[in-house]
């Protein structure tokens, strides 16, 4: 039965911190230095499809070595994703129809955990759980009812904490000391599949977070782990299944940063700067694409470089990788010896990059 928690942060979840606490601290604090960047392992590239295969593509990812992913942009009547098998260069089926109907989205965001799609309607406010190993073997796939999660505003991240729950950043967390802002909120939310958060009380009104506290949250049950990768800032912080600080990691970068701040929104003044943009899970650890660079009206995509780091499951660096162009998305090979990422090619357009030594 579909409840709506009243009092929003209080009543998120028994794991979430009640917003009178003080914001997270972290005893453990690691930096990476300039090495991991200057010593980088240089990727050589292919081009795995033609630009013109998948124009309206928005994110891509390669799923067991030979299933592409495509989360496409938002058309009248358009699907918004597609299954497309490499190898055989044959289209697996189209899924979940640009809509207002009970199994449609209308603008999503995609991210791949283990064998699981989650796609993110951050306009209806839902989350879809998608099975990838079952649309691949079973034509007749029906996918489920995407999930509504939030009732008075939206989350700029949502992804599955487990079988019952929904973990999303909550878009009223700011800790920053440039603006003179605390709002003493937890950097998560946790609620029930099936409940609604209010994220604020009638009449409350607190500095919204939403444009400058972006990232994503990939859960790990199996190693007691719960990542977040900002990207915005160097930061990446792990947290465990409780939710309990463990460790920070900052760096390689110091990225300058500017704000504007127009009633109770806070943004970027002019200059977005760019840090992680994606992350890959493999059993020993993970592996998180990073950018280290700034958009602006005249620093583009294809101005910017892109670099690949691996950690293992307690956060320790293992090894980094550089590939001279922008990449937006990120997937890894079952043998770790292959990546795959979304860029442009050499006309600007979209494209999938196969990346090796």
């Amino acid at each position: 039965m579909k409840r709506v928690l009243v009092f929003g942060l209080l009543l998120c979840a028994l794991f979430v911190q009640c917003s009178e606490q003080k914001p997270v601290g972290f005893d453990v604090v690691q930096e990476l230095s300039s090495d991991v960047k200057e010593k980088a392992v240089a990727l050589k590239a292919e081009k795995v499809i033609e630009s013109d295969e998948f124009i309206l593509a928005k994110e891509m990812f390669v799923y067991r070595d030979s299933i592409l992913v495509v989360v496409n942009k938002p058309i009248s009547g358009g699907w918004l994703l597609e299954l497309y098998n490499l190898n055989a260069k044959s289209s697996l089926g189209k899924f979940v129809r640009k809509g207002n109907g009970p199994k449609e989205m209308l603008r999503v965001m995609g991210h791949v955990n283990r064998n699981k799609l989650i796609l993110h309607d951050y306009i209806k406010r839902q989350v879809l759980s998608f099975d990838l190993d079952s649309a691949i073997l079973d034509k007749s796939y029906s996918y489920g009812t995407p999930v509504s999660f939030c009732k008075n505003a939206g989350s700029p991240f949502v992804t599955f904490f487990d079988d019952s729950r929904l973990i999303m950043l909550n878009p009223y967390y700011l800790e920053n000391d440039k603006l003179g802002i605390s709002n003493g909120e937890p950097r998560f939310l946790v609620n029930d599949i099936g409940s609604q958060a209010v994220l604020l009380r009638s009449g409350e009104r607190k500095p919204r977070s939403y444009n400058i506290e972006q990232g994503f949250i990939f859960p790990d049950k199996s190693h007691n782990k719960v990542i977040f990768a900002s990207s915005y800032y160097p930061e990446i912080e792990m947290y465990d299944y409780e939710l309990k600080p463990l460790k920070k990691i900052t760096g390689p970068d110091d990225l300058k940063i500017d704000y504007r701040v127009s009633g109770n929104e806070v943004a970027f003044n002019k200059v977005v700067p760019y840090a992680y943009q994606s992350y890959a899970m493999v059993s020993d650890g993970f592996y998180l694409l990073y950018i280290g660079g700034y958009y602006t009206t005249s620093t583009e995509h294809k101005d910017m470089q892109s670099w690949i780091f691996k950690f293992d499951w307690e956060g320790n660096f293992i090894k980094s990788y550089h590939y001279d162009q922008y990449l937006g998305s990120l997937s890894v090979s079952s043998d770790e010896e292959t990546f795959y990422g979304q860029g442009f090619d050499e006309n600007g357009n979209v494209t999938l990059w196969k990346l090796s030594e």
